[in-house]
Order: structure tokens, then C-alpha cells, then sequence
């Protein structure tokens, strides 16, 4: 929700003078925790137009590479038949048994194929599709809201539990005296830690449940996060095939163009022209290949913050004006889809880019250091270079996600631009300190533990669905899954297969979730009254639990 219309100009109190903030579970007046201008009360505008033209831009460019080079293989590389694999594996094979091993092999395969994936679809993928939005669905509306404390509790002695056992584990596996000293510290940090967050707790579940309320009376966000996160999956094969053009299109012009270098003419310094021509064709590439995965990660990264936006505008708007935000479909779920998709996505495209050019630079170090360990030559000072640079970015990227999560909570309540946003955020751990930071990773150990719930559940419904659906077609003859063929081990691949579908789910809502504790935390912080108009009994909770 953007904050800009009458009814948020008739309230009893002004933004940028003062407002009631909480002491002690009361109100009482002080300067505003993040500094709202008079200019916000202003119709809608379009922020940081710039960036959403650059990103239209090179999707635009993206398309034209694609109608021009796209491609699954290059032209010298074209994908095979099964009847060419087989002429070329018997012309390689002087033994007749071998031979009608491959030609056996070859007809499991197709046979295979005309038959068990859609067995797959139809029975494993649609099904624990399904069940595991159910599952996602009843733990946030249900589940959780209804003791998020013990939930919270739980989760944290859950998490704290398995650190430490993984940190005696390793202890004992290696043997070490310097491993079991590591391990001490190690595990009495983590209880300081946990003796610290303690009296958090309340607040954050308090957070937490108020935030699944709004969420799920706003459920049709989610249905907005499943159909984004399916736009990133079409994205991300169509980026793999304008790649694979691109870059099949670059070797072939280099190749080319090298081989007429060198036999051109005879001189003293053609081995020393070719390899700089070798040398100037591999930065070429290089070059390129970073400029892809900018696009790739760029338009992922959009699509994600979008989400986020959008989320931050029902939550806003559950917060400030919950008549609009009491349904599936409400008017504050459109409105927020449209403000993100419009006047806001210039900004979300902005700081997506700063964070797809730190994670491209990421990628590019990383694999600079994997090829620097594979080669044999003395080259440690290079390598730890490169281990530095490789943690210098990992850090920045960390850092930059955190900050973009909170900043596009300002985007989608207030319609800042992106770096107006950046300034309210240092305002806002400026006003709350740690406290912002510590209750995020505290639900951040509830939202994981129910995503490694919903997972495990998914996967052993796939298992039992396999079980019985292969009873019901063989017969009780469990030696052949009806779902999944001659595979040895078809339960094991039902189980995993319903584990990945678990995580994939519940993740999208999970991340909804997370995005809506942001923006309740910034709500909370920015103006308690108008939340307490709207949500007395849970503002109150805040009040007496902060």
C-alpha cells in the first residue's frame, strides 16, 4: 500500500512533526522512528524511471539474441537421435554382445519415456503440488497462529540442538583436542546466544502470528508468488538457450577467424599474433559471459523483489486500512501488484541490479578460483587472492540482500525510491538497533523448521502414494512401481521427489511470509497509532511485548 490518500491525511496526527510511539506498553509523544515528509501525502509517481527503461532495454535485447542465435546446441553439435547414439556406440563395439547390450539399453529407454513421465506428472508432481500449498496453507493460517510461542521456542532449541550436535560430530569424527576446544567455544557462544534472544521471543511471535493474519486473509499474494516463481523458472530455461546461442555463435566466429590467422602467411611472429588473438578472444568471452549471468540474475532477482513489494504493500495496507485487505482477491493485493509492476519498478529494478552485479562478480570469482585449483602450477599467491576477493563478495552480497529486503518495504508502503529507501532503513536500525535484526532471524528459525516440516511430510505422502498406487496396478507386486518403472529404489525416488516439491512450495510462501514480518516491524515502528486504530488487541500485544 502507498500511503497517499485522504483518509491517511485525516488522521489525528502528522507525519515529520510528532507521533505516538511506545514506552513501557504506552503511547506518549516523541519525534516520528522514521521520518515521513509531507510530500508523501502526494498522488503516486513513477520512481527511478531510468532503471525500469534499462531493464525493458535489455530484456528487449535478450529477446533479439534470441531470435538470432538462440540455441539448445550449436550448428556443430546437434542433438542426436537414439538411432544415431546406437550406429555410433555399434561402430565403436567389435563385440555382437556388447552391441546387443546398447541396442537393449537403448529400447528400456525409449519405452521408459513413452510412458513413466506422465505417470510422474499425473500421479507424484500435480498431487504433492497440491498437498504441499495445503500443508503450507494450514501451518501458516492455522498452525502456527495458534501457539507461536512454543513454535518460536521450539524452533530456537531445535536449531540450537542441531548445531551443537553437528559440532560434536565433527569433533569426534576428527579426533582433534584444537576440534573439541573449537567445538566449546563454539557451543557456549551459541547459548549466550540463545540466553540473549530469550526475552525477544514474545515479540517476535507476537510479529509472527500477526503477520500470518494478514497474509492469509490476503491469501491471493501467494497464488501472486507461485505464478512469479513459474515466470522465473520460463526465464531461466530461455536465458540457458540464449547463452548457449550466444556463446556457441562467439566460438565459432573466434574459431574461425583463427584458423585464417594462421595460415594467412609465414612469419617469425605468427605463433605470438595467434596467442593474442587466443588471449583477446578468451576476455571477449569473459566479457560476455558476465554481461549473461547480470541478465540472469537481474531478471530473477526483479521478479523475486516484485514479490516482496507487493507483499509489503497488502501488509501495509492490512496494517493501516484493513477494509481493503480482508479477502483473497482484495483490493489491496491488485493495487499493490499494480504500484509494483508501475509506478515502483523502477526502483525495484535498481537495487535488483546492484544486487545481480555483486552476485555475477561472485560467480566469476568463484570459478577463477575453481580453475586456479585445478591447475598444477605454482600459483598460491593468485589463489589467496582470490579466496579474499571470494569472501570480500560474499560478504557485500549478504549485505546487500539484507539491506534490499527492508528497503523494498518502504518502496511498497510508501512509494520511495530506492535510495529514499535506503535512507529510512538506516533510520529504522538507527531508532530500533538490533532489535529488527534479532526478531527477523528468530521467525527466520520458525519459517525454516516449517519448511523442513512441510518438506518431510510432502515427501512421505509421495511415498505412500507410490505404495498404493502401485498396490492398486500390480497386485501387491512392489518389484515393478507402477509410477516410476523398473527402478530399483522407486520408493526412495517417490520420497525425494516429494521432498524437493515440499521445499520448492513451501519456499515461496515462506518468503512471502518473511517479507510480511518486514513490513509489520516498519509499520510498527512508523506509526503504532494508526496500527492500534486498526488492530487494537494485536497492537497492544506489541506494546506490552516490546
Amino acid at each position: 500500500m502507498t500511503i497517499r490518500n485522504k483518509e491517511r491525511q485525516q488522521q489525528d496526527y502528522t507525519y515529520g512533526s510528532t507521533q505516538p510511539v511506545v514506552v513501557g506498553g504506552e503511547y506518549a509523544e516523541a519525534e516520528p522512528l522514521v521520518g515521513i515528509d509531507d510530500n508523501d501525502f502526494a498522488e503516486p509517481v513513477f520512481r527511478d524511471v531510468f532503471w525500469a527503461l534499462l531493464f525493458v532495454a535489455h530484456l528487449g535485447v535478450m529477446v533479439f539474441l534470441g531470435v538470432a542465435y538462440g540455441s539448445f546446441g550449436t550448428s556443430s553439435n546437434h542433438e542426436k537421435t537414439t538411432q544415431d547414439w546406437k550406429a555410433e556406440m555399434e561402430a565403436e563395439m567389435d563385440d555382437d554382445e556388447a552391441i546387443h547390450q546398447v541396442e537393449a539399453f537403448a529400447e528400456q529407454v525409449e519405452a521408459y519415456v513413452e510412458v513413466y513421465p506422465m505417470r510422474i506428472l499425473t500421479y507424484i508432481l500435480v498431487p504433492c503440488v497440491l498437498l504441499a500449498f495445503v500443508f503450507s496453507f494450514v501451518g501458516t493460517a492455522v498452525v502456527i497462529p495458534s501457539c507461536p510461542t512454543t513454535i518460536v521456542q521450539f524452533s530456537l532449541l531445535g536449531s540450537v540442538g542441531l548445531t551443537i550436535a553437528l559440532t560434536v560430530l565433527m569433533s569426534v569424527s576428527t579426533g582433534s583436542w584444537f576440534a573439541w576446544l573449537m567445538s566449546a567455544g563454539l557451543i557456549a557462544i551459541v547459548i549466550y546466544y540463545v540466553k540473549i534472544v530469550w526475552n525477544l521471543i514474545p515479540f517476535a511471535s507476537v510479529n509472527l502470528k500477526i503477520s500470518l493474519k494478514g497474509v492469509s486473509a490476503n491469501w491471493g499474494v501467494y497464488m501472486i508468488a507461485f505464478l512469479s516463481s513459474i515466470l522465473g523458472f520460463v526465464w531461466t530455461i530461455f536465458w540457458a538457450y540464449v547463452s548457449i546461442g550466444v556463446l556457441g555463435h562467439e566460438q565459432l566466429e573466434s574459431g574461425t577467424e583463427y584458423s585464417s590467422t594462421s595460415t594467412s602467411e609465414t612469419v617469425d611472429d605468427d605463433d605470438d599474433d595467434a596467442y593474442y588473438e587466443s588471449q583477446g578472444d578468451q576476455a571477449q568471452q569473459g566479457f560476455t559471459i558476465f554481461l549473461l549471468l547480470v541478465s540472469l540474475y537481474w531478471t530473477s532477482t526483479v521478479i523475486l523483489n516484485t514479490i516482496q513489494v507487493t507483499v509489503a504493500g497488502v501488509m501495509g495496507t492490512y496494517c493501516f486500512d484493513k477494509q481493503d485487505a480482508d479477502r483473497c482477491c482484495s483490493p489491496a493485493v491488485v493495487s499493490s501488484l499494480y504500484r509494483s509492476m508501475t509506478y515502483s519498478f523502477g526502483s525495484i529494478a535498481f537495487g535488483s541490479l546492484v544486487q545481480a552485479l555483486v552476485t555475477a562478480l561472485r560467480v566469476l570469482v568463484e570459478n577463477a578460483r575453481a580453475q586456479r585449483q585445478s591447475n598444477q602450477g605454482n600459483q598460491e599467491c593468485a589463489a589467496f587472492l582470490l579466496c579474499i576477493l571470494d569472501c570480500i563478495i560474499s560478504l557485500l552480497e549478504d549485505i546487500v540482500e539484507y539491506f534490499n529486503q527492508w528497503a523494498y518495504v518502504f518502496v511498497g508502503i510508501y512509494g520511495y525510491s530506492y535510495l529514499e529507501s535506503g535512507k529510512k532503513v538506516v533510520e529504522l536500525f538507527r531508532a530500533r538497533g538490533w532489535t529488527s535484526i534479532i526478531t527477523n532471524s528468530l521467525i527466520g528459525y520458525v519459517l525454516a523448521f516449517s519448511m523442513f516440516t512441510i518438506a518431510i511430510v510432502t515427501g512421505l505422502t509421495a511415498l505412500v502414494i507410490d505404495a498404493m498406487v502401485t498396490k492398486g496396478h500390480t497386485l501387491g507386486n512392489d518389484e515393478l512401481s507402477y509410477i516410476f518403472g523398473p527402478l530399483p529404489g522407486h520408493g526412495y525416488y517417490a520420497f525425494f521427489l516429494g521432498l524437493i516439491i515440499g521445499i520448492a512450495v513451501s519456499s515461496v510462501m515462506i518468503n512471502v511470509v518473511k517479507g510480511a514480518v518486514n513490513c509489520l516491524i516498519v509499520c510498527f515502528a512508523d506509526a503504532p497509532a494508526k496500527l492500534e486504530d486498526n488492530h487494537p488487541h494485536d497492537c497492544r500485544e506489541l506494546a506490552e511485548t516490546w
